[in-house]
């Protein structure tokens, strides 16, 4: 069978199960793609080669999330974040609409090193508790990251950036001088809509409606949380003093990501845990909701494997590109853009940037559109979608610290993104950024 109907027959299956939580992720990354690879016509062997070959792709990122989100749980637990709550809950008070606006710019700040692995574990662990204290649904935080993460990660550093600026050979310099106008743009959209969204769950609230408290997603997603008033002591120096060193040096990005915190994690129990017993049980207690989140990173190192491997990445690529028709070739820029949704939610970073990137800027040259344009919308198109692509293991971090499954957070998420990816588009199209021919 055709690689390309396999691979979008595959994907389209993995979506559904995850939206209506049928299998766990484990349990879909492992099977599905071995079932689909071997209707493609491949062994046991060639399967045993692309699994070799994607899960050590994704070890940096499970050690990563493994000890940055042990540590993490314990610096919550030692009260590292409450005095900053507090602060923030004072000036928030009950208002919504700031608490959310808050949790935008925090995001943004934590993202300007472009990880978003970073910017969940520090902002969901600062502003869970507000959301807990006021019953706002953790929805709405996953969101307020995804934006944040949207509009910051499209910096020159950022993924895409890179990414396109190795598929094309277009200068990463060339990229932002397209894309800083949106940048702006979106940053102002992010803080409004914080403002608005608040307006929303303020009316939810004020009537009454519980959803997070009772929603069958575990009891740790909806629990209201005292903030609680930590004695600042030399501990909570040293706690501070360790973290703010810890994001110094992912920021400089000299050392990688999971030894960092495998050292943040050592200072850590050394610091709050006075003997070796102590230290142990504390990483059991506080370790254990992370394995979860690695397991999913590492099993969807098989789906990845072996859909690069099989070739069906390449082939549903190519499938797409060969059915644009030649009537529209004026509004190619603007359909580049909404058939990336898709593309970009289902291929992953890698398989979108280096799959689609080299042929859609072809085609576009031929149609009179230069590859630094085509290069931008690919970037703003999967930047604005990137945190609920099922095929990136760091998607799951965020679920996985909330308490509630993927699925819950695509629902939800999905519309409003698609309303902050129009308003991006109508902001290029205004800008010219996104050019009509």
């Amino acid at each position: 069978m055709n690689l390309a109907i396999l691979g979008y027959l595959m994907m389209a299956l993995m979506m559904v199960i995850l939206l209506k939580g049928w299998l766990t992720p484990i349990v879909g990354f492992v099977f599905l793609p071995i079932v689909f690879a071997l209707l493609a016509g491949f062994g046991f062997a060639d399967i045993s080669d692309f699994v070799k070959s994607g899960v050590p792709s994704t070890l940096s990122s499970a050690g990563l999330a493994l000890f940055a989100t042990t540590y993490f749980r314990i610096m919550t637990e030692q009260g590292l974040f409450d005095p900053a709550v507090k602060f923030l809950s004072k000036r928030a008070g009950g208002n919504v609409s700031a608490i959310l606006i808050i949790t935008v710019l925090i995001s943004a700040i934590s993202h300007m090193d472009t990880g978003t692995t970073s910017t969940i574990l520090v902002t969901i662990p600062a502003m869970l508790p507000l959301y807990r204290a006021n019953n706002i649904r953790v929805e709405w935080l996953f969101l307020m990251i995804a934006q944040a993460v949207a509009c910051i990660n499209m910096l020159p550093h950022g993924g895409g950036t890179i990414r396109v600026s190795a598929a094309t050979g277009v200068e990463g310099s060339a990229l932002f001088h397209n894309i800083l106008p949106i940048i702006i743009v979106m940053m102002v959209y992010n803080v409004i809509s914080a403002y608005f969204y608040g307006k929303i769950e303020q009316k939810r609230i004020a009537a009454g409606k519980n959803e997070n408290m009772d929603n069958g997603e575990g009891k740790e997603s909806g629990r209201k949380q005292e903030i609680r008033d930590i004695p600042i002591t030399w501990r909570y120096w040293a706690n501070l003093a360790t973290t703010v060193g810890l994001l110094v040096l992912m920021f400089l990005d000299k050392f990688p990501g999971y030894f960092v915190f495998m050292i943040g994690l050592s200072i850590a129990l050394m610091v709050n845990y006075s003997d070796t017993k102590k230290q142990i049980a504390a990483v059991k207690e506080y370790g254990a909701d992370a394995v979860y989140i690695v397991a999913i990173m590492l099993c969807s190192g098989v789906l990845v494997g072996i859909m690069k491997g099989t070739g069906m990445l390449d082939a549903m690529a190519l499938a797409i590109v060969n059915i644009i028709p030649q009537g529209i070739k004026n509004f190619y820029a603007l359909l580049i853009g909404y058939i990336s949704i898709p593309l970009s939610i289902c291929l992953g970073a890698d398989g979108f940037y280096y799959g689609l990137a080299p042929l859609f800027t072809q085609v576009g040259a031929e149609y009179g559109f230069t590859a630094a344009t085509i290069g931008a919308i690919m970037i703003i198109a999967r930047d604005a979608f990137g945190n609920i692509t099922p095929v990136s293991p760091v998607t799951y971090l965020g679920p996985g610290m909330l308490g509630k499954d993927l699925g819950a957070f695509i629902k939800f998420s999905f519309p409003w993104l698609l309303l902050y990816f129009t308003v991006e588009m109508l902001a290029g199209v205004i800008l010219g950024i996104v050019p009509i021919l």
